[in-house]
């Protein structure tokens, strides 16, 4: 079992894409698409390899990875025994945002 920790970076996009669909929820919904977010994210715990490899990161050769919540990217990497969520990235942004 692996032990999944949320970089500050992406607690930080994760606002990020609560305030884009601000407008659009109600603030119930919004706290339950951050929930099922943050859910996703914890499954790594049980199985960190079920995500596939980011091939627009491969480059940095951390072997991130991600796995896929409705319309945002959860991307992640794997250190030993615990898993760093580096990113929440909504996919319908321009993929070359996701290089940062």
């Amino acid at each position: 079992m692996w032990h999944v920790v949320v970089a500050e970076s992406a607690e930080l996009k994760l606002d990020e894409i609560l305030e884009f669909y601000r407008p659009k929820l109600t603030s119930t919904k919004l706290r339950m698409l951050k929930s099922r977010l943050l859910e996703r994210a914890n499954s790594l715990a049980q199985s960190a390899l079920q995500g596939q490899i980011e091939p627009t990161l491969e480059n940095l050769e951390f072997g991130h990875r991600r796995i896929i919540e409705g319309h945002v990217k959860i991307i992640y990497r794997i250190d030993g025994e615990v898993v760093t969520v580096t990113d929440f990235f909504d996919s319908r942004m321009n993929p070359a945002k996701v290089k940062r």
